[in-house]
């Protein structure tokens, strides 16, 4: 037998982006499939998100870096140096990354022509040239797709293997229809890591009475990680009684637990945070469940819940995104998307109408 083509992909962080990666990988594994190809996938990642990789199981083995410090990475490079890659794919384009590719001493190394940091590009000798990862008018997954289409065409001239590349899965943007169930689960979704991708509580507690009294037969979730729990009470403890009732906070399950617990969703709200791009991965093939991303500082059209919907400040007011992460300079932009706006746009979702009597 042939020996098997042994690939390594690096995304070290974070976990949003991470998730990202994985319409790519899923791309790359059923084209190496089609090609009748002996391969293995091996995977990069920072230590505290390996759990995230173990939905994909055609990975063969996952390396991690437990921490930022110098040893720890010059450790990692020469344990991948080890392992004789044919081809490594840095879909995060850091120099640290580009680094990470360089140093593993694969034969063939591809990225972006134009990666996040543009230093790394230097690293990589198989190079995305005439595509930028900051063009707005591509979803980060569909970024991420164009280098995997990019790496498999490069694959079938340099190894000659003839097979035809498959096309990449389209997101099936609302054309989810609505389906009957007993149970009506609403996750949110209100804590991320920037200052700016806050929505106001004030605005969380409006929502919830508006949906409470709308969705009589809804329970709402809210999820987050025990140091937010606070924040969380903060917005539970100014509902009236009725519709606190309801309401259950959902505290500190882990990468594979939350994932399971998206997946008999009706109805996931939240702002611009890894978790509700893990919703959106689980909940890909759902027929009817619902996804919605409240976004301000960033763009909803480049980093929304992929195949879902969203709110975006930038388009909802045609200004540019800020990426800014303090309040102080992005001026609050979120809380220009208001709970009126948010509720029409769950009222207009197909989703809505199997939570009504």
């Amino acid at each position: 037998m042939k020996p098997a083509l042994k690939i390594l992909v690096i995304r070290l962080s974070a976990l949003g982006d991470i998730v990202h990666s994985f319409p790519a990988l899923r791309h790359i594994h059923n084209n190496l499939e089609l090609m009748d190809i002996n391969y293995s996938i091996d995977f990069v990642v920072y230590g505290k998100f390996k759990d995230l990789l173990l939905e994909l199981d055609f990975l063969n083995k996952i390396h991690l870096l437990h921490d930022k410090k110098i040893s720890s990475l010059l450790k990692l490079t020469r344990d991948l140096a080890l392992e004789n890659y044919d081809y490594v794919i840095d879909f995060q384009g850091l120099l640290k990354t580009g680094f990470i590719s360089f140093f593993s001493l694969a034969r063939k190394r591809v990225g972006f022509e134009s990666p996040r940091e543009k230093l790394a590009s230097f690293f990589y000798n198989l190079k995305l040239a005439q595509h930028s990862i900051w063009d707005t008018n591509f979803h980060v997954v569909e970024h991420n797709l164009k280098l995997a289409d990019f790496f498999l065409r490069e694959l079938a001239f340099y190894e000659m293997f003839q097979g035809k590349i498959a096309a990449a899965h389209k997101p099936k943007y609302l054309l989810r229809s609505a389906r009957n169930k007993d149970l009506r689960k609403v996750v949110i979704i209100p804590c991320t890591t920037w200052e700016t991708k806050f929505w106001d509580t004030a605005s969380w507690v409006e929502l919830l009475e508006r949906m409470s009294v709308s969705f009589p037969k809804a329970r709402f979730f809210l999820t987050g990680v025990p140091a937010e729990r606070v924040y969380l009470e903060t917005i539970t403890h100014q509902l009236l009684p009725t519709t606190y009732q309801k309401v259950s906070l959902v505290l500190d399950k882990g990468l594979i637990g939350l994932r399971l617990f998206f997946k008999d969703a009706d109805l996931v709200l939240g702002v611009d945070t890894g978790p509700l791009h893990l919703a959106a991965d689980a909940l890909f093939d759902s027929d009817s469940a619902q996804i919605l991303g409240i976004y301000g500082p960033s763009s909803g059209k480049r980093s929304g819940p992929y195949g879902f919907d969203y709110l975006s400040v930038d388009e909802l007011f045609n200004k540019k995104a800020t990426y800014k992460r303090t309040k102080k300079k992005d001026k609050g932009f979120i809380n220009k998307v208001t709970p009126q706006v948010v509720f029409e746009r769950i009222l207009s979702m197909d989703v809505s109408a199997s939570m009504l009597d």
